[in-house]
C-alpha cells in the first residue's frame, strides 16, 4: 500500500506535467482540481478538529487511534 502511495505521488505529477505540455487547456482543469482538493481537505480538517474539541480529547491520542 505504501508503495502505491509513494509511486502515485511521483508518477501522477509527471503525467500531469506531460499532459499540460501537450494540451494548454489542461492548466485551468488542474488548477480547478487543486482548488477543490484544498477545499475538501480544509473541510475534513475542520470536521476532525471540531470532533476533537467536542469530545474533549487530546489531539495526538485521536490521531494515533485513527492510524491503527
Amino acid at each position: 500500500m505504501i508503495f502505491l502511495l509513494v509511486s502515485g505521488s511521483i508518477i501522477i505529477p509527471i503525467i500531469m506535467l506531460f499532459f499540460s505540455l501537450k494540451w494548454k487547456g489542461a492548466e485551468p482543469v488542474f488548477n480547478t482540481l487543486a482548488l477543490l482538493s484544498a477545499l475538501v481537505f480544509g473541510n475534513i480538517a475542520a470536521a476532525s478538529i471540531y470532533r476533537i474539541l467536542k469530545n474533549h480529547t487530546v489531539f495526538m491520542t485521536t490521531l494515533l487511534s485513527f492510524m491503527n
